[in-house]
C-alpha cells in the first residue's frame, strides 16, 4: 500500500510515547514525534511489481514473501523474535496516497507481563526520515502483543521500513536507505547505522533494489528483473554515461543481458527507477552479494560478478562489460 499522512507529536517526560487506541487491530492509531523534511516525489515506475518477493541470495538472511501471518491483512504489523522476548508493533499511519507508506511502532524486550526491559519506539516520516527514542524501563502504550515468532534470518519489508532477526534472542529495525535504526540484542538496546553493516549483515543485500554511491557523490540505482536475464541500473547522477542513440540527450539508464556466460549491454536510454528506487537500499564502497551476484564495488566502480561467472561494471567511469 502507497500511503501517507503527517505524524502528531507527542511528548512527554522527555521520552517519545508510543499509544493506541483500544479496540481492534485495524482500529490502532500510534502516536509519536519526528521532524518533518521535504521529499521529492518519485517518477513513474516501469520497475518490476514483484521483484520485493524474490528469495534473497547468501545463506544469513531471507526476505519473508508471506507478511500476511504478522499483519492478518491489516495496517497493524504485529511480531516478536524467535525466543518471544522481544514482541513488536508496528502500524501504518496513512490516509492519502504517496511515494511509501509511513509506520508508528515500538518493541518491547522482556515480554509484555514481565518486568520492563529496554523499550525503542520509532516512525517513520519518509524515505529519508526515521526517529526513534531508547527509553529503558517505560512503557509503551496499548500494545496488542502475541504476533507470530520470527525465525533467525528472517527478514520483513514494509517499504520504507524493514525488520530483521539476527539470533534466537535478537531483533533489530532499520531504514535501507541509509541503514539507520535499533537493534535489541537481550537486555540491551542499541542505535545502530552504516557503520554497523558489515558487522551485523556481512555482506549481504537485504532489499532487491539498491543505491550504489561513488566517490564523485554520483550514485546509481540497480536490480535485478523478474525474468532472470536483465540486471538494470537506472537514475544515474553524475556519471558519465552516453548520450541516447541519435539524440544529445544523456542516458541514464543502461541494460544488461546476464542471461549468458557473459553479459552484453542490451541497450541504454533515459529510464527512471521510480518510486522503488526510494527506498534502495544505501550501498556504499565494499563487497556485497546481491540475488547470486557478488559486487565489487571501490569508490569508482562497481564491478558484477554473475552466477555464470561473467561480469559487467557501472562507475564514474559509464557502464560496461568486461
Amino acid at each position: 500500500m502507497k500511503l501517507r499522512t503527517s505524524v502528531v507529536g507527542v511528548l512527554a517526560a522527555g521520552a517519545l510515547v508510543l499509544a493506541g487506541c483500544t479496540g481492534s487491530a485495524d482500529d490502532v492509531v500510534v502516536v509519536t514525534e519526528v521532524v518533518t523534511e521535504e521529499v521529492a516525489a518519485g517518477a513513474s515506475s516501469d520497475a518490476p511489481a514483484d521483484a520485493a518477493s524474490a528469495p534473497l541470495s547468501g545463506t544469513r538472511y531471507r526476505l519473508v514473501e508471506d507478511v500476511e501471518r504478522f499483519s492478518e491483512g491489516t495496517e497493524t504489523y504485529l511480531f516478536s523474535s524467535p525466543d518471544g522476548e522481544i514482541e513488536c508493533q508496528i502500524v501504518e499511519q496513512s490516509v492519502s496516497s504517496g511515494p511509501s507508506p509511513e509506520f508508528g511502532g515500538g518493541c518491547v524486550n522482556g515480554g509484555l507481563e514481565s518486568p520492563r526491559g529496554s523499550t525503542v519506539m520509532f516512525a517513520t516520516q519518509s524515505p529519508e526520515e526515521f526517529s526513534w527514542e531508547l527509553d529503558p524501563g517505560s512503557y509503551p502504550g496499548h500494545f496488542y502483543g502475541g504476533g507470530p515468532a520470527l525465525e533467525v534470518g528472517e527478514v520483513i519489508l514494509m517499504s520504507p521500513l524493514l525488520c530483521f532477526v539476527p539470533d534466537e534472542d535478537s531483533l533489530g529495525c532499520l531504514m535501507p536507505r541509509d541503514l539507520r535504526g535499533f537493534l535489541v540484542e537481550g537486555a540491551e538496546t542499541r542505535v545502530i547505522d552504516a557503520s554497523d553493516y558489515s558487522e551485523i549483515f556481512g555482506g549481504e543485500i537485504l532489499v532487491p533494489f539498491i543505491r550504489l554511491e561513488f566517490d564523485n557523490g554520483g550514485s546509481v540505482i540497480c536490480y535485478e528483473g523478474t525474468s532472470d536475464v536483465t540486471y538494470t541500473c537506472g537514475d544515474a547522477w553524475d556519471l558519465d554515461f552516453p548520450n541516447m542513440e541519435g539524440s544529445t540527450v544523456q542516458s541514464n539508464a543502461v541494460f544488461f543481458d546476464v542471461s549468458g556466460a557473459q553479459p552484453v549491454v542490451k541497450g541504454h536510454n533515459a529510464s527512471n527507477v521510480g518510486l522503488a528506487g526510494e527506498n534502495a537500499q544505501s550501498t556504499p564502497p565494499g563487497t556485497y552479494h546481491h540475488y547470486g551476484f557478488t559486487i565489487e564495488h571501490d569508490g569508482e566502480r562497481a564491478t558484477f560478478t554473475t552466477p555464470q561467472g561473467g561480469t559487467f561494471w557501472v562507475g564514474v567511469d559509464g557502464f560496461g562489460v568486461d
